[in-house]
């Protein structure tokens, strides 16, 4: 497992993830990744390369098969003006077998966060979503994100691929109205 504990990353670059860029879930890869109390501010894609971009700050993929679990959770964390394609603050991928044959599907939870001021140029200007069954989201402050795409209207704060379902478990969330 991976346990990332009050770090602050500022002003990084990568295609996936300017600053954090997570695989769990398969043979080699650790199996529960969580994030807590830290900051993610000012990360972008790499210069010349925003194009296919996923998750300003931090892209996670979980791959779950018949044996293999997953397990992601983000607590009390901050992301500020992170840049993307999709996903301007984050993009959250699951893949693997169909659902109705894993024992064990890949579990993700965001609670008490503060995602603001984020950017994506083509979709999910906050959140992308996708593939995750009934994510659990609460206490969370998703607003203030932008799309920059001309005649955009789709969601901007948060957004959903590939059946992505999110539940609030009893949470309550601020979402943006744009």
């Amino acid at each position: 497992s991976c346990e990332i504990l009050r770090c602050t990353f500022t002003a990084n670059e990568s295609k996936t993830g300017g600053a954090l860029s997570c695989y769990t879930g398969t043979t080699g890869h650790a199996t529960a990744i969580a994030v807590t109390a830290s900051t993610f501010a000012g990360n972008n894609p790499l210069d010349g390369e925003s194009a296919g971009s996923k998750g300003g700050a931090v892209y996670v993929w979980c791959e779950v098969n018949e044996t293999s679990t997953a397990s992601v959770r983000f607590v009390n964390d901050t992301f500020f003006q992170n840049q993307s394609e999709t996903g301007g603050a984050m993009y959250l991928e699951a893949s693997g077998v169909p659902e109705e044959f894993m024992v064990n599907p890949a579990a993700l939870e965001l609670t008490s966060l503060t995602v603001y001021g984020n950017a994506a140029s083509v979709a999910a200007g906050g959140v992308l979503f996708d593939g995750f069954k009934e994510a659990v989201v609460r206490n969370n402050i998703l607003s203030g994100n932008v799309v920059t795409a001309p005649n955009f209207m789709g969601r901007i704060d948060v957004d959903y691929a590939n059946d992505a379902t999110l539940k609030s478990d009893n949470g309550f969330n601020l979402v943006g109205t744009s």
